[in-house]
């Protein structure tokens, strides 16, 4: 019951790009692997998009942007997250 009002509290108070954004630097401070330049992680826009209840195209469009900006750096199945505070930027 906690999870499913945690769940809906998050949904109902945060944007995609909010919730995709703490997605991604609760993965890299739990599992996340620290490389040059940054924490490294193997995970898929379809795995981003679950983890954060949003559609695989928003968790494309979001990690694009945030690529574009120099935040993180995305390959096939991997991110590198560089600037954790740029993700929550507008």
């Amino acid at each position: 019951l906690t999870w499913y009002v945690a769940t809906h509290l998050g949904l109902v108070c945060h944007t995609a790009r909010q919730r995709l954004a703490h997605v991604l630097t609760s993965l890299a401070s739990g599992i996340g692997q620290k490389c040059p330049g940054g924490v490294h992680l193997d995970i898929t826009n379809e795995q981003l998009a679950n983890a954060a209840n949003t559609t695989v195209f928003t968790a494309s469009r979001l990690v694009s942007e945030w690529q574009r900006r120099g935040a993180v750096v995305k390959s096939r199945g991997k991110i590198i997250l560089r600037f954790p505070r740029c993700l929550f930027v507008p």
